[in-house]
Parts: C-alpha cells; sequence; structure tokens
C-alpha cells in the first residue's frame, strides 16, 4: 500500500529491478505515487486506490 511516503517502495523499485515481476500498488490517491514516476517505466504496475476498491469496481476497470 502507499500512503503519503512511498520512500520504502521507492527504494524498492530502484534496487530490485526484475521487469517480469508484476507489483499492484493500492494508494489512497494515484499522486501520491507521482515521485515513483523514474522507476515505472520498465515494470509491470497497477495501481488503484482504496475508493475504488470500496466501491467494488470490476477488477479490469480498477486498474490505471
Amino acid at each position: 500500500m502507499a500512503r503519503d511516503d512511498v520512500y520504502d517502495l521507492m527504494l524498492y523499485l530502484k534496487w530490485n529491478k526484475n521487469p517480469e515481476q508484476r507489483i499492484i500498488v493500492v494508494t489512497e490517491k494515484l499522486e501520491h505515487l507521482s515521485p515513483l514516476d523514474p522507476f515505472l517505466s520498465d515494470l509491470r504496475i497497477r495501481a488503484t486506490t482504496d475508493e475504488d476498491l470500496m466501491n467494488e469496481k470490476e477488477i479490469d476497470q480498477m486498474f490505471f
């Protein structure tokens, strides 16, 4: 889960580069993920928000 401080996740993405790995991130707001942009280009990552999970949207519409 990603909240206001994504430092630990950023370090993980920086030092554990595995392009085959798939990552799902749940965050309060997608804007919280903006510090991770430099590390996301080569990864398979899906992000969704708490609100989307609570509203029980269909899973294929949940990720951005």
